[in-house]
């Protein structure tokens, strides 16, 4: 008896150190809410959009706009504050171009041919007419793209490196842009990195808050099903050791966690307890109809009892939940 004591001891005890080591593994895991975690690697569209981006560089661009509420944005003020920004989000490691009002050539005429010159170059006399007037000749160019028809808004867009983490981009974007005061001007950030950012965002609130929810339902369920503090107990370690494991397994085998797999420790929590509660409810359905019930000795035979006669079945119903 003492030596099957000992072996469940070691046995709880190895459990409790996986768990505990699935649980450090967690900040490893690679959380991606682009539709391309739905895409097979080897897929033709992802390779082609592979080869697209190593010759012409990411095709997900992040655009910071600028904007200029009671005013316009061909302003002195105004286009300071946007040079300012662009130089900001220049040096970044991971962003591969930045492009805006302020840096970007012009192309134009002159009597000798073709001349390359700066849309806006603030050190020359009439900057703001001379930018105007730019702007103007391509009109379809820029307009839409750099500055609004209405010039209210300016866009900075960001090229990213390939394979550039685009959301240490936005933190970092947006942390060069916290440092500018830009008064009474607005900015915000659109495209696809943002939005898949966001996203991203979103699946870790929604699980954070999920996940307790769905405990404290099952707690609630379970204390009122069985009426013992123990009960609930011995189900929830069983449910916190799936999970746990479950994500340390996914983080060491590098699986991606994505808006589908986001939904699997809440799935496990709800099928999961099913287990406990079969060894349980047997247990103390023996137990008050017996009187082996009443002594320690008695109630280590009854659980041997159940764990025995219900082994089969519960393998049974773990491995079609597990194939389903």
């Amino acid at each position: 008896m003492n030596g099957r004591k000992t072996k469940d001891l070691l046995l709880v005890a190895a459990i409790l150190l996986l768990s505990i080591v699935s649980l450090m593994q967690i900040g490893k895991l690679h959380i991606d809410s682009s539709t391309n975690a739905f895409i097979p690697q080897k897929a033709p569209v992802v390779q082609t959009n592979d080869e697209i981006e190593g010759a012409f560089g990411s095709l997900d661009l992040i655009v910071v706009n600028l904007y200029n509420e009671h005013g316009s944005m061909l302003e002195t003020p105004s286009l300071a504050l946007l040079e300012k920004v662009t130089k900001a989000i220049e040096p970044l490691p991971l962003s591969s171009s930045v492009t805006s009002l302020t840096n970007t050539d012009h192309l134009g005429s002159s009597a000798e041919g073709l001349l390359v010159e700066k849309l806006y170059d603030k050190s020359e006399s009439d900057a703001l007419g001379k930018l105007q007037s730019r702007i103007g000749e391509w009109g379809d160019l820029y307009e839409g793209n750099l500055i609004s028809r209405d010039r209210s808004m300016a866009s900075i867009i960001v090229e990213a490196k390939v394979g550039a983490d685009m959301s240490l981009l936005l933190d970092q974007i947006n942390a060069e842009i916290a440092k500018i005061e830009l008064g009474q001007l607005k900015v915000s950030m659109i495209g696809l990195p943002v939005v898949t950012d966001a996203i991203e965002q979103s699946l870790l609130t929604d699980l954070a808050i999920l996940a307790p929810i769905v405990g404290l339902l099952i707690i609630i369920i379970l204390l009122f099903s069985f009426g013992r503090f123990r009960a609930v107990i011995l189900s929830l370690f069983c449910l916190l050791v799936s999970a746990s494991l479950m994500l340390g397994l996914m983080a060491a085998l590098q699986l991606t966690f994505t808006m589908a797999t986001m939904l699997v420790p809440v799935l496990l929590l709800i099928v999961g307890s099913a287990y406990t509660i079969h060894i349980l409810s047997h247990f103390y359905e023996e137990a008050s109809n017996s009187v082996e019930g009443q002594t320690r000795e008695g109630r280590e035979r009854i659980i041997t009892t159940v764990v025995k006669r219900n082994r089969n079945p519960l393998i049974m119903a773990g491995a079609t939940t597990a194939a389903g």
